[in-house]
């Protein structure tokens, strides 16, 4: 497996993990509130929400901020259970080499 496909494969894993801590908390917090409900109180769209969520986006930190002020819990809630990274992100390769910098 290149470096490239373990990075993107644990980075999918990590998503997966803090989406599902992100839906657990919005049902323990907020029952009777639908998604879009939460998703417009943080002035998010809904699908951008939904792909949080759903492991699909890889939120940036001041949207993990957001998430988490309208859920009323802390970023360390929101990322229980999930370990730093192992791979980093291989660096971009150059144009007349091919190899990276």
């Amino acid at each position: 497996m290149s470096t490239q496909d373990a990075y993107e494969t644990e980075l999918a894993g990590l998503l997966q993990k803090l989406g599902r801590n992100v839906r657990r908390v919005r049902e323990e917090k907020l029952p009777d509130r639908s998604q879009e409900e939460v998703a417009s109180e943080a002035a998010l769209h809904r699908t951008e929400w939904g792909k949080v969520e759903q492991g699909k986006r890889n939120p940036r930190f001041s949207t993990m901020l957001v998430i988490a002020e309208t859920l009323g819990v802390s970023l360390d809630d929101l990322a229980a259970g999930i370990d730093a990274p192992k791979e980093r992100k291989p660096p971009p390769k150059t144009k007349k080499s091919g190899r990276p910098v």
